[in-house]
């Protein structure tokens, strides 16, 4: 080889190593960039495992906040691009879930591995709609510790939202809870199950209760809800029940609380003579995987309670525990079918039967029935999408069953001293127990009663995305609502009421003058029954009578238009027709038209209730996570069967029906309009010349009336049962219609129905994912609420006949020996005494037939009404207006790694400062108007009325399987109205009647409804009094201003026997004002899992934790009727307010005489709302 060659060949191989070295270079520094960054891959997968495509991945560098994001693909796995090295944090932004933030760190040429699990989302911004809802699922719902597992107390966690015991709004509804929206009182919200109706027609609220375990999603719509509702006027609750899943699934529980270990007293200091269990489970799954899913739930409640009742001073050793028994058993089940993708179809059956012991939930009663009650309901379900076209076809039918007996019997000794009376003492009582009552005895008037309700309903309801903005929505609906039974009121035993606390002195009648014996006190008001339960003529559910029909027809049409991507317009028009609320099937009355022309027509059928809405929603950044939102509705109410009840009979010539005549009205008699010819003389009772009988033991004491009121009951039931005709009809001679008088009233030829209009405006907003904060101003207008108005206007001062009065004075004076003509007052008074006096002018008919003669026609009344040959004709007008309004805040919040060791929690806020006034105390039924010349004169605090409210609820997952779950509520004081007593008997309208109306036992003058607690506080209730005694206590009212210009009576006639605005009794030392409710609810639960498959849930719960002393709920508050004081020529006058009566309470708790007895305690079925601090034990298995 030569030289040259190599040469050649080293020179090749220098070159070939050359190239080499930098190809080796160029590798070694691509292979050192590459390693220099890394990956983030993992999975999405939801609760139960599934894998979630399409799910946006977030990724953020922790060092410089940059954030890029990916997709998770159909497998749900993502992958993202190329990291620089560093820790991140990992979330998923998917809509309708929350994530979790999960850190990591990425290194150089490795793939970090991120798995997220996501949860389903319970807090979400609503961009599309302006509907103020909340709504909970069934996490928060098994995790919530709501007290006595009543679905319905889910609704708290919402601004402004209130339940309320059903049994104190009526006994049938006893063993339910019912809800508040808007401050109305509990009967007035509806409650939907899974699409269908299951509400009580005849008094309102639910008729039945719905395991909480077998709800998916429970939502409460405050304000505006959507078009498909028929009657939304005071709002919705709809409850969405469980379905199976392809995994086999369930649950057994028990849940057990007593008065034992750590729980406090009950009421008075009694001891925990109570315990109440709860048991119950459930099972799901597929029949066939992916098309047929079933699941069944069944639930067992019972409580077995001696609850104590307080009876005031000076009763207080009369006090008694009654013994209460709860049973329940619950079920709901249901089966669901999928056809397709786009079609299905459920069954679903729920049954609740109930039966509860315990008084009607108003005063310290002790005169306890028994409820039961028996509901099953069947719903039908379709589902299903056609192209473009969805639809929803429901079909229902639900039958209720309802009986109440009477339990007085249980009630012994002192507490029950005449087993064959209804004795009611104090706080005004008239009619039956009342809130601030002192005594309340006896058998029931409320027993025997049985209630049946069918409703079958079907519904459709529609929509269509037409040209790709507009999602049209339509619908029909038709209810086939069949109501019926019989309550026989008042006809166990004569009520005998002293609505004062002032006991006759010895020696007169039978009197002993013993305060503490409640046989002593005079009988002011006494009702009888007639011994009849039916209201209508119509047979119904097997029963000759006593049937309600109605036909309920809506339909609607609206649209939801994308104006643009982030703006929605909803708009449309609902109609909806009731065909029997107004009694209109039944022909006109001619002899109504001398009351006035028109009063006899036929009674209008509402057939227009059109009610059009419309409402925006704004998202501002097109984000999501911001809607501004707005609208106004007009809504149509439900008017209760009951208020139709009051007129049908009056409207009847034949049959029988119920009548509950007042025979005692402020101590003097009334007349009552006997079913046959009285004859010459009946026992207990006086005949009149116009064939109407009066009673002769009013103003007797209890003791000596008993015999003879007992005796007067059974001879008019007697004569009732023989009778041939209606002798409650309008067109009878001596007719008349007053609830005060017998219970009845009528109907104004042009009933409307009733409606609102509801407005409200806002913002939710998602401060940051998984907290959503919310803001709204509600507004609801209520107009048409029923007004009872007497058209007579008897005792109304512009009705003064002076031939009359002068005739009446002089015919009262020479009956008892005083001379005729002005200036025998003096004379009257000394043989009678001031108060007898009183009476006796009166009786005389000084006055107006309302109390003259019981309501029955007064020709000869110095003020005999319009008309002086008829008598008091009460009409219910839908004059009434009610305006609620409302700022509300809330803030809901679920966090996924909430803190070090907390892997999820929930937490929600709410606060409600809101106004609610009407005329009366109870929008949904018809009332008295206070004013019969302006009957929306007197409007104020009313109803549910709460001004300030904050609820707070929530759940923490903690370390070592450890879960917290907390709810509380905390309301402020309800009002009170102050009123007058009415103690002075046929000469009223000179003593209470300061209007000058005609109506008596007026509003307080200075004050106005609801005015207690409101313009009113405890610390000025004194200087009130005392401004109200210095300046208008002494003065005639308007009727006594009439006879003293008119010469009847010369001045200072009137005041010598005490016919003058009377003054007021004062309060006591430190009066107590009502209350707020204040309730904390604590339950730490435990989780082991076995085998992955099984868990075992041990729990703690603690209701009221703190032990607040709750006082004045809905029905037993404080009374506001005033008793008179000092100076006063009434003879139950006392120095101080009693007991149970506004000022008569102290914040004294150890004093006896002016301690509070209204203490919350335990409720009607599994109610505990306020009651003292209650420890609940729990055991829960899960697979």
């Amino acid at each position: 080889m030569s030289l040259v060659t190599k040469r050649v060949r080293g020179t090749a191989k220098l070159f070939l190593l050359a190239w080499l070295s930098v190809i080796l270079g160029i590798t070694c520094c691509v292979s050192q960039e590459t390693a220099s960054t890394g990956k983030i891959e993992g999975s999405v997968t939801g609760k139960e495992g599934e894998k979630i495509a399409g799910a946006k991945v977030v990724i953020t560098n922790r060092a410089n906040m940059q954030a890029i994001a990916t997709t998770s693909n159909s497998e749900g796995v993502y992958v993202s691009a190329e990291l620089p090295p560093g820790d991140y944090a990992v979330r998923i932004d998917a809509k309708g879930f929350e994530s979790p933030v999960v850190p990591i760190t990425v290194q150089a040429g490795v793939s970090a591995k991120a798995d997220i699990r996501v949860l389903p989302s319970v807090v979400e911004v609503n961009t599309e709609r302006p509907t103020i809802e909340g709504v909970l699922r069934a996490e928060q719902i098994e995790n919530l510790p709501f007290n006595g597992r009543n679905y319905l107390d889910l609704g708290l966690l919402e601004p402004g939202i209130q339940t309320q015991d059903g049994n104190t709004f009526d006994s049938n509804q006893s063993g339910t809870l019912s809800i508040s929206i808007g401050s109305r009182t509990g009967r007035e919200p509806r409650t939907q199950l899974d699409g269908g109706d299951i509400n009580d027609e005849t008094v309102g609220g639910p008729v039945l209760n719905i395991p909480a375990s077998a709800i998916q999603e429970f939502r409460v719509m405050q304000s505006l809800p959507g078009l498909a509702t028929d009657l939304a006027s005071s709002g919705i609750v709809n409850v969405v029940t469980k379905s199976g899943t392809n995994s086999l699934h369930g649950e057994a529980f028990g849940f057990y609380r007593n008065g034992d270990i750590a729980s406090a007293n009950l009421s008075g200091r009694n001891n925990h003579d109570w315990a109440q269990q709860q048991f119950g489970g459930d099972l799901g799954g597929a029949l066939i995987k992916d098309r047929l899913f079933w699941f069944v739930h069944g639930e067992r409640n019972r409580r077995d309670l001696q609850n104590p009742v307080l009876a005031g001073w000076p009763f207080s050793a009369r006090s008694t525990a009654i013994n209460e028994p709860f049973r329940e058993v619950a079920t709901t089940d249901r089966l669901d079918y999928l056809f397709s993708k786009t079609a299905r179809i459920f069954y679903r059956l729920s049954y609740d039967q109930n039966s509860d012991v315990r008084p009607l939930g108003s005063g310290p009663s002790m005169q306890p029935v028994l409820s039961r009650s028996n509901t099953p309901a069947h719903a039908l379900g379709v589902d299903f999408t056609t192209g473009n076209y969805l639809h929803s076809l429901r079909f229902e039918y639900l039958k209720y069953r309802d009986t109440i007996s009477d339990r007085s019997f249980q009630v012994t000794g002192t507490s029950n001293p005449l087993s064959d009376v209804t004795i009611n003492i104090g706080g005004g009582a008239t009619s039956r127990c009342s809130s601030g009552s002192l005594f309340c005895s006896g058998r029931s008037y409320a027993a025997p009663q049985q209630d049946f309700q069918s409703d079958t309903q079907f519904r459709y309801d529609g929509s269509h995305m037409w040209r790709s903005r507009h999602q049209l929505h339509y619908g029909v609906s038709f209810n086939r609502i069949l109501a019926g039974g019989f309550a026989s009121l008042y006809s166990l035993a004569p009520t005998l009421s002293d609505s004062s606390s002032v006991p006759l002195p010895f020696g007169v009648f039978t009197s002993t003058g013993d305060a503490t014996d409640s046989l002593n006190y005079p009988v002011e008001w006494a009702f009888i029954g007639n011994g009849q339960g039916f209201a209508s003529e119509k047979s119904a559910f097997g029963l000759a009578g006593g049937g309600q029909l109605d036909n309920r027809l809506g339909a609607y049409l609206g649209d939801s238009w994308k104006v643009k991507q982030n703006l929605t317009v909803t708009y449309g028009v609902h109609w909806v027709r009731d065909t029997g609320r107004s009694d209109s099937d039944l022909a006109a009355v001619p002899q109504l038209d001398a009351w006035g022309t028109g009063y006899g027509r036929k009674v209008r059928q509402p057939n227009s209730n059109f009610a059009p809405q419309l409402g925006v929603a704004w998202d501002p950044y097109n984000s999501g996570r911001t809607s501004i939102r707005g609208g106004i509705g007009l809504y149509y109410n439900n008017s209760v069967f009951n208020n139709v009840m009051l007129d049908r009979s009056l409207r009847l010539q034949s049959g029988l029906f119920l009548s509950t005549p007042a025979v005692c009205i402020g101590g003097a008699p009334g007349e009552i309009v006997w079913p046959t010819n009285p004859g010459l003389s009946l026992p207990g009772g006086l005949v009149n010349a116009n064939g109407t009988v009066s009673p002769t033991w009013c103003g007797q004491n209890i003791g000596a009336a008993e015999p003879q009121a007992v005796a007067l009951q059974a001879a008019y039931q007697a004569a009732e049962a023989v009778a041939t005709s209606n002798p409650n009809f309008i067109g009878n001679p001596n007719a008349f219609a007053g609830p005060n008088q017998h219970g009845l009233s009528l109907l104004a030829p042009d009933y409307q129905t009733p409606r609102s209009v509801q407005m409200n405006v806002g913002i939710q907003h998602e401060l940051r994912p998984g907290l959503v904060f919310n803001a709204d101003i509600l507004r609801n207008v209520g107009t048409r609420n029923l007004l009872g108005i007497d058209v007579n206007h008897g005792g109304n001062v512009s009705t003064f006949n002076l031939v009359n009065a002068i005739a009446d004075r002089d015919a009262a004076q020479v009956a008892n020996g005083c001379p005729t003509g002005t200036g025998q007052v003096g004379c009257m008074v000394s043989a009678l005494a001031p108060a007898g006096a009183l009476a006796a002018y009166g009786a005389a008919g000084i006055g107006g037939p309302a109390q003259v003669t019981g309501g029955a026609p007064c020709p000869t009344c110095a003020f005999p009404g319009l008309h002086s040959n008829l008598g008091v004709n009460v009409m219910n007008f839908p004059y009434g207006r009610s305006v609620f309004t409302a700022f509300d805040l809330s803030l809901k919040q679920q966090i996924v790694n909430f803190a070090p060791g907390i892997k999820h929690a929930y937490l929600q806020l709410a606060f409600s400062r809101s106004k609610y006034v009407s005329q009366s105390d109870d929008s949904g039924l018809a009332s008295l108007a206070s004013d019969y010349f302006s009957p929306d004169h007197f409007t104020g605090p009313s109803d549910l009325d709460r001004k300030n409210q904050f609820a707070v609820g929530g759940y923490f997952d903690l370390p070592r399987a450890f879960s917290l779950g907390l709810l509380g509520h905390f309301a402020s004081p309800l009002p009170v109205t102050l009123r007058l007593q009415q103690d002075a008997g046929a000469a009223e309208i000179l003593v209470s009647d300061w209007t000058g109306d005609g109506s008596t036992g007026d509003i307080v003058e200075g004050s106005n409804v609801g005015s207690y607690m409101r313009s009113i506080k405890p610390s000025g209730l004194s200087q009130f009094i005392t401004n109200y005694n210095s300046n208008l206590a002494g003065t005639l009212t308007p009727a006594g201003s009439t006879l003293q210009t008119a010469g009847v009576f010369a001045p200072g006639d009137l005041p010598l026997m005490g016919a003058m605005l009377q003054p007021l009794a004062q309060v006591v030392q430190n009066p107590a004002g009502l209350s707020w409710l204040k309730t904390f609810d604590l339950r730490l639960t435990w989780q082991h899992t076995f085998m992955d498959r099984v868990t075992v849930e041990p729990s703690i719960g603690a209701f009221n934790f703190f032990n607040f002393a709750n006082f004045d709920l809905p029905g037993y508050t404080q009374s506001g009727l005033l008793n008179y004081g000092a100076g006063s020529k009434s003879v139950p006058a006392t120095a101080l307010q009693p007991q149970g009566t506004v000022g008569g309470a102290s914040t004294d708790p150890n004093n006896p005489v002016v301690g509070r007895i209204n203490r919350a305690s335990l409720q009607s079925g599994m109610g505990a709302a306020g009651a003292p601090r209650a420890v609940e034990w729990g055991l829960k298995i899960t697979f």
